[in-house]
């Protein structure tokens, strides 16, 4: 994945920033005895402009100085529980898509995962730490099933524009159907934040194809979706 623009950030980069979300916050100190929109306490209303400044003023190359690529999180998350990588380098239209292995990839049910960050930043390393926690507590009981995860990083914005991204998890949910050999009743769509939205288009694309995407028909029902 580009991380285009990153050189040009530097500690030094942040300086407006920090001057703004400062400059923010003492303005609400002052005059939060004025207002009649407020939060219950001066402290959480100061932190909230300053959140507010922060997430209003931040800049694409700014967040991705702060948030590690998704290949970088992945191994620091590998690195930390000491197991190690399962990526897989899936074949695309546009050359190669990275998806990566939670779990075990031959449990009997996966789940898809698409990660949030407004299509501009990767994953950071609490997503895989998340989904390794949800493995252990759902692979728990022998009873069950077992579940494995395969987390997709598509192209980020704006390197990749839309409808890149759809076109990126269409090819791997079809990975997965064709070349693992999985039902799609055994298949689970999940996704947050921006990459709730591009599960909502996957499910779209497949029942309404979009005219820039390859049509993918499923011989069966996906398992579920979890937003």
């Amino acid at each position: 994945m580009s991380r285009s623009g990153l050189d040009s950030v530097g500690f030094l980069g942040f300086v407006p920033l920090f001057g703004h979300i400062v400059l923010a916050a003492i303005i609400r100190f002052f005059t939060f005895p004025f207002r009649t929109v407020r939060s219950t306490t001066l402290s959480n209303d100061v932190y909230n402009a300053a959140i507010r400044c922060a997430i209003h003023r931040i800049t694409i190359a700014q967040s991705r100085y702060l948030y590690s690529g998704a290949s970088e999180s992945y191994l620091a998350h590998c690195k930390k529980a000491n197991i190690a990588p399962q990526t897989v380098e899936v074949e695309g239209e546009c050359g190669k898509i990275d998806a990566y292995w939670i779990g075990n990839p031959d449990a009997e049910t996966v789940i898809l995962y698409l990660h949030g960050g407004g299509y501009t930043i990767g994953p950071s390393t609490v997503y895989f730490d998340y989904m390794s926690r949800l493995l252990a507590d759902l692979n728990d009981r022998k009873s069950r099933r077992s579940v494995g995860v395969l987390f997709v990083a598509y192209t980020l914005a704006p390197e990749g524009t839309h409808p890149t991204q759809l076109r990126e998890a269409v090819i791997v949910l079809s990975y997965l159907v064709t070349k693992t050999g999985r039902s799609p009743s055994e298949i689970l769509i999940s996704g947050d934040s921006a990459g709730g939205n591009l599960a909502i288009a996957l499910l779209s694309h497949i029942l309404h194809p979009h005219p820039g995407v390859v049509a993918l028909k499923l011989q069966r029902a996906l398992a579920v979706a979890l937003l």
